[in-house]
């Protein structure tokens, strides 16, 4: 009775590990789930804060792109004394195979947006006669680059017209990012 009463003792700790005069050995499978619980709450918190850094990192190289594509478009205008025209096809989405594609094909490889060709939210658009109206209200039209949208880069529209965009493409978007590149050779 006394050897009974030692086994049950809550003192005993090793009890549960202890049974049948064997140690048993390895993990529980509740530690098992509290480790694996622990582990998914981490990798989710971490995947969570992620997100945000991946749409910057996009950001980014879509400016440093429009960046390059502004430099092309220069390089243009320095051997053609003009922009490319929209007469001429030059005004569409950037990297999709429009006109403005091959007239920079001698200057630069032309790029498509991070997330892909084909994407209809996020794409690099050139329009050769763009009306942007500036803070004294004087309307000039201006050949201009810019991003659609951006996922977490604040728009520089307001900044370059602040009276307001007109033109196609969606100039003026409250996530575009615009370069204008000079004044409207038409």
């Amino acid at each position: 009775m006394f050897y009974l009463k030692n086994v049950f003792k809550k003192s005993n700790l090793n009890f549960q590990r202890e049974l049948n005069g064997f140690r048993r050995k390895g993990f529980t499978l509740i530690e098992l789930l509290v480790v694996i619980a622990i582990i998914g709450l981490l990798a989710s918190i971490v995947l969570v804060s992620m997100g945000g850094v991946r749409g910057k990192a996009r950001d980014a190289k879509r400016m440093q792109e429009l960046n390059q594509i502004a430099k092309a478009v220069q390089l243009y205008w320095s051997d053609n004394g003009y922009y490319p025209k929209e007469a001429d096809g030059a005004n569409g989405e950037v990297g999709e195979g429009a006109g403005l594609d091959t007239m920079l094909a001698p200057y630069m490889t032309v790029f498509s947006d991070p997330l892909g060709p084909g994407d209809s939210t996020h794409y690099y658009y050139y329009d050769g006669r763009q009306n942007c109206t500036d803070a004294g209200g004087t309307l000039r039209q201006v050949a201009v680059i810019f991003a659609k949208t951006l996922e977490a880069q604040p728009s520089n529209s307001s900044e370059l017209c602040p009276g307001g965009w007109g033109g196609e493409g969606g100039a003026g978007n409250s996530k575009a990012w615009h370069i204008i590149l000079g004044p409207s050779d038409g």
